[in-house]
């Protein structure tokens, strides 16, 4: 087992991934490793045990997902932190810890749908421009109240 820390291991992940080496992929996982999936590479809550079942899900998932893009912001030395990937479908994020080089525990998770992330930063609605009848965000708001309940029916209603 290489001694290495997460930026390493995300870099022999990534290279793992380029070449779809199942073996490199078991070589990367301790013998006690748990590999916990949120949608991300599952499309289910998913919890594999041990470097081949981990291998073998990899070998079946990634050409599927595309997994690709792994990255991590981590200081030089650090053995755990967060990583973020990406997939055909969506941005991800995940948690690693490694012992002596290898991968203990990974959490992936699937944070956002391409073509529907969620509406904050640049992609928030200002209300400043018009839409294509015309109306700005006050009449908007006003049309919204008047048919809210009406005409629209909420998402939610809390009792």
């Amino acid at each position: 087992m290489q001694n290495r820390d997460l930026v390493g291991w995300v870099a022999a992940f990534s290279e793992a991934a380029e070449s779809s080496d199942l073996a490199a992929y078991a070589q990367l996982f301790a013998p006690s490793s748990m590999w916990r999936d949120i949608l991300a590479l599952t499309w289910n809550l998913v919890t594999v045990e041990g470097p081949d079942a981990i291998a073998d899900m990899l070998g079946v998932r990634l050409p599927v997902v595309g997994l690709r893009a792994f990255q991590t912001d981590v200081e030089a030395g650090a053995t755990e932190g967060w990583i973020g990937f990406e997939t055909e479908l969506g941005a991800g994020t995940g948690y690693v810890r490694l012992a002596e080089g290898c991968c203990l525990s990974i959490l992936t998770e699937l944070g956002s749908l391409r073509g529907h992330e969620e509406a904050i930063g640049n992609r928030r609605v200002t209300g400043n421009e018009p839409d294509a009848a015309g109306r700005n965000w006050l009449d908007r708001l006003n049309d919204d109240a008047a048919t809210l309940g009406r005409e629209t029916q909420p998402y939610v209603v809390i009792i």
